[in-house]
């Protein structure tokens, strides 16, 4: 029997509200009524006991990592999202303590803090000091050579059963003993659908693990000496000659295939010299944005993809920003829609738009050009929905153009977007109801057979339709996924009170969130 303490409970609570709720989807509206009601939540949770627990089906699906490629991710029950982050709170500070000390500049990626409970790791400025510590690597007078490496699939493919050794390993607490059986044997593999491998893709809690089972990688690479730094699975050896770089890359494929069975990624994993390494593969963006405004070239060493943090911005700053060509920007990165440079384009839409002192002026000024390449922009959907729910002052009007134009791929027939855009898409329309569009929202929700897509186009309708729409949706409860039946529980809303009240009575519903929404 394992059960989670009540302040256990609280630190993955706190640690949620801290992170967020994912990396890859929009936070959940059902994760509002979570809080509402979190001690009888809490309450209940407290009571399972996770040995005999089954996690409810998560939602999976396809994002784009390029125009070519795809990534599956995994979007976890909210119930399920609590539970999985307590464990990993549980044991998240033995990892750290078996990991390389930070003090050896080494590795910088999502340092626990065991000061800080309810945290999983720190959202400081590591990514920045990962990424001089490159610089200064590769200008040492004995770098001549750098090879670069990163994990083929990593986080698909993690073996679980090694996962659940390492932390048996490094526990020094019979609690956190226990955990590596819970955790892994019970939970994640049951949410694997009793796959051997793989962790889920987007919880944050997950970074934790994916550090944990590099653990002996580490120790390896560094008992022999190699001059290494790390950032997740990005790996980068500086070497003297060519022969000794080539002699780096064949030990971590070695070791990193007979220890976990996983894989380096060929068209990322090369040999360059140290000047390409810093003139290019390590200055890329920073170089473009330099050419741009000295602002943006600072800010981009501030917000970063792994560090959430807000910026705050002086006078002199925003006056910068003013002068500067943003239209330019995103049309030089759009280039010919064969190399488009989807860095800099989440980093104008996503990163600099979030900023609060980012003005609706700047932004209306490349909103055309978005909507007119929206097909080629699906990589950076959430990149999209930032940038759209940032406006302050468009009006009804406006909203409901906008909303026409980032609708009509997924009203397609013959070329839709993948999943992952719509998603985003939708999730605009949780912001508020003037978005409107309720008819094209429901033919979204109707015509689908992706469970994602009706998720969100429930949510949407919940915040923008009518109760011919919400009458509509809730004839797909009884055979809905957990996750919809949440969405379709929330647009019942739009029921009159005893419609809805008997409605409800019929369903035989289950669940301590679905009762409480």
């Amino acid at each position: 029997m394992f059960k989670l303490t009540e302040e256990e409970l609280e630190y993955a609570f706190a640690s949620i509200k801290y992170h967020g709720f994912s990396t890859l989807f929009p936070a959940p509206p059902e994760w509002d009524d979570l809080e509402n009601h979190w001690d009888d939540i809490k309450n209940h949770l407290k009571n399972e006991d996770l040995d005999i627990y089954e996690p409810s089906s998560p939602m999976r699906v396809f994002a784009p990592k390029s125009r070519f490629n795809l990534r599956i991710v995994t979007h976890l029950h909210p119930i399920d999202l609590v539970i999985y982050t307590a464990l990993v709170l549980i044991v998240k500070d033995d990892i750290e303590v078996a990991r390389i000390p930070k003090s050896k500049n080494i590795v910088y990626s999502f340092r626990a803090d065991a000061k800080k409970k309810e945290q999983l790791y720190q959202n400081t400025n590591n990514y920045k000091k990962y990424k001089l510590r490159l610089k200064n690597r590769a200008e040492m007078a004995s770098c001549c050579f750098v090879a670069i490496a990163d994990i083929a699939d990593f986080y698909p493919r993690i073996y679980q059963h090694r996962l659940e050794n390492v932390i048996e390993t490094v526990a020094t607490t019979p609690r956190a003993k226990e955990v590596a059986r819970v955790l892994v044997k019970k939970f994640i593999n049951k949410i694997a659908s009793g796959a051997s491998y793989g962790i889920p893709v987007g919880p944050y809690a997950s970074r934790n693990l994916a550090e944990a089972l590099l653990i002996d990688v580490d120790s390896a690479l560094a008992m022999k000496k190699f001059k290494l730094v790390r950032w997740v699975d990005d790996f980068a050896f500086f070497c003297k000659t060519d022969a000794e770089a080539q002699h780096c890359l064949f030990y971590l494929s070695q070791w990193l295939f007979e220890k976990h069975g996983l894989t380096l990624q060929s068209a990322k994993t090369k040999i360059v010299t140290s000047e390409h390494f810093l003139e290019t593969t390590l200055r890329t963006q920073e170089t473009k944005l330099e050419e741009k405004a000295e602002v943006i070239k600072d800010l981009w060493g501030e917000i970063n993809p792994y560090e959430e943090d807000g910026v705050e911005l002086d006078e002199n700053e925003i006056e910068e920003l003013e002068n500067t060509s943003f239209r330019e920007i995103i049309e030089e990165a759009l280039g010919d829609n064969e190399q488009i440079d989807y860095d800099m384009i989440s980093f104008i839409l996503g990163r600099l738009s979030n900023i609060g002192d980012f003005k609706d002026e700047w932004r209306e000024t490349f909103v055309d050009i978005i909507l007119d390449n929206i097909e080629h922009l699906y990589p950076v959907s959430d990149s999209i929905a930032t940038f759209f729910q940032g406006f302050e002052a468009l009006n009804k009007k406006e909203k409901r153009k906008i909303a026409r134009a980032l609708l009509r791929p997924i009203l397609s027939s013959k070329t839709p977007p993948p999943d992952y855009y719509t998603m985003w898409v939708l999730s605009i329309f949780l912001k508020d109801n003037e978005w409107n569009n309720s008819d094209k929202l429901i033919k979204i929700f109707t015509e689908t057979h992706s469970e994602v897509v009706r998720r969100y186009a429930a949510l949407a309708i919940e915040k923008n339709g009518k109760r011919a729409e919400a009458l509509s949706v809730q004839e797909l409860f009884e055979r809905a996924s957990p996750l919809l039946k949440l969405a379709i529980l929330r647009t019942t809303r739009l029921l009159g009170r005893d419609e809805r009240r008997f409605w409800k009575q019929k369903q035989l519903i289950s669940g301590v969130l679905e009762k409480r929404i």
